[in-house]
């Protein structure tokens, strides 16, 4: 189509990105199944070590079994920082699907020495607005940069399942311990 290298470039980013994303998706699923299982065992084996041993006093049974609401706090922070990578990414996605899809795109295919448009970056990391005070010359791609802080804290903690499995497994877990109590 082209002699542009710009242009398989831009190819082999989406190919990146789309690649990244599996993988992210793929190990943000892990985490979550390997959350529940390692949270569950942790009460069970509290559970069993309590049930037929004298030795603990019993005022220290809840504190032990609200100990276990720490387990899926670690875990969603894991979730928490893979998402985050994994927002950036489809935010840099949205750029390029937007630049792929503007009249712009033809005239940067077709003319290497024209539009200058940033390639290579499929996590967002280079041409983001954190950066652009250290590097005042990349004002000409104002609109192709990801911006790390459109999303809060809130909205990739309280991202569509997450916001129900990791707080449910910290609400059972104080359940628990205020059963005991």
């Amino acid at each position: 189509m082209t002699t542009n290298p710009r242009y398989t470039i831009l190819l082999k980013e989406i190919d990146l990105i789309q690649e990244s994303v599996k993988n992210l998706d793929d190990l943000i699923f892990k985490t979550k199944n390997f959350a529940f299982p390692f949270w569950g065992g942790s009460l069970f084996l509290i559970a069993d070590q309590l049930a037929g041993n004298e030795k603990f006093k019993q005022e220290l049974i809840p504190w032990l079994i609200l100990a276990t609401a720490v387990i899926p706090l670690m875990f969603w922070g894991m979730h928490f920082y893979w998402q985050k990578h994994l927002r950036n990414m489809a935010e840099r996605e949205r750029i390029i699907a937007a630049f792929v899809n503007s009249p712009a795109f033809h005239e940067w295919v077709n003319d290497p020495s024209g539009l200058d448009f940033p390639v290579y970056d499929p996590v967002g990391w280079i041409f983001t607005r954190q950066g652009i005070e250290e590097e005042a010359q990349r004002g000409r791609w104002q609109q192709h940069l990801v911006d790390l802080n459109k999303y809060s804290v809130w909205d990739i903690l309280l991202y569509k399942d997450a916001k129900f499995y990791y707080p449910l497994m910290v609400l059972a877990s104080v359940v628990f311990a205020w059963a005991y109590w």
